[in-house]
């Protein structure tokens, strides 16, 4: 049996709280069309994902262009998901301090015909993830990643003006963990962050979801002599950890049990907490047994 990517969301689905929302690491550029092994944003929107990640760095890696990131956001956006637009530049760029650049063109390109009411409507993501920093344990310093958000910011203002670039959720990303979480989301432009390889265990995936729940601060946005600056309140959040290390259960002989028959996910959310995208990803042990 090869089944569709949807066979493990919607066993998610069916036990999500209004507090948690489903994301997808992918799309087809495709709106329609029979693209074997690919998972059309038309598909996403039937099984109730609401956050669609293009232009991951391992995407790029694979021939995705900046063409075809505009393509794949502006799928979201028409067809009511949350576009998650991954920028990020190599290490060598970053050594060549061609960073700025290189990030700069990417978010011009992935944004290029969207509109302000498009980008608050979708209530698009923008997630910073330097190359150099993913899966590889270095991380960049909370000083490095609040100087590229905080240009990103900048960028997002002067093109969109005030509202958009006080809405517009920039998040850091590249082996965020417990230990540098809270240090991270202190800094004034990091509004959260996209996590990967924390995700993957529940006690770590609470401590980071919790770290980033405990501060609170106020947004800068340079705008020449007069800066703006919009109030940014978070709550707490209780999450058991178990939740989220919680396995299918089958039968003797492997097959899914109903639904009603699987565990139930609680949480508590108080007030508000940054957007946190867990980018684990699903092994075929977990689908094919």
């Amino acid at each position: 049996v090869g089944p569709e990517v949807k066979l493990k969301v919607n066993l998610f689905m069916t036990h999500y709280t209004r507090d948690i929302h489903m994301g997808i690491q992918n799309i087809s550029e495709e709106e329609f069309g029979a693209k074997t092994g690919e998972v059309s944003v038309v598909q996403a929107k039937q099984m109730g994902v609401k956050y669609v990640i293009v232009g991951h760095s391992e995407r790029r890696a694979m021939g995705e262009t900046d063409a075809m990131v505009n393509n794949k956001g502006a799928l979201a956006i028409k067809h009511g998901r949350t576009p998650v637009y991954c920028v990020g530049e190599l290490l060598e760029q970053r050594e060549s301090n061609e960073q700025f650049k290189v990030v700069g063109e990417q978010i011009k390109a992935a944004l290029l015909g969207r509109t302000a009411k498009e980008l608050l409507h979708s209530e698009a993501v923008i997630a910073y993830e330097p190359v150099w920093a993913i899966g590889t344990g270095k991380t960049a310093s909370p000083e490095q990643a609040e100087e590229m958000l905080r240009f990103i910011r900048k960028m997002i203002f002067e093109k969109y003006g005030t509202e958009v670039a006080s809405k517009v959720r920039i998040q850091y990303g590249g082996s965020v963990k417990p230990g540098n979480a809270k240090d991270l989301i202190k800094k004034t432009n990091v509004d959260g962050g996209l996590v990967g390889g924390a995700s993957e265990e529940g006690v770590s995936a609470a401590a980071v979801i919790d770290a980033f729940g405990t501060v609170d601060k106020a947004m800068d946005i340079e705008a020449g002599d007069s800066p703006v600056v919009t109030e940014w309140h978070q709550g707490g959040i209780n999450l058991d950890p178990a939740m989220l290390n919680m396995e299918i259960k089958r039968d003797g002989h492997g097959m899914l049990l109903p639904a009603s028959q699987q565990p139930v996910m609680n949480m508590n959310v108080e007030g508000l907490f940054p957007v946190i995208i867990s980018v684990t990803p699903v092994s075929a042990g977990q689908v094919n047994k």
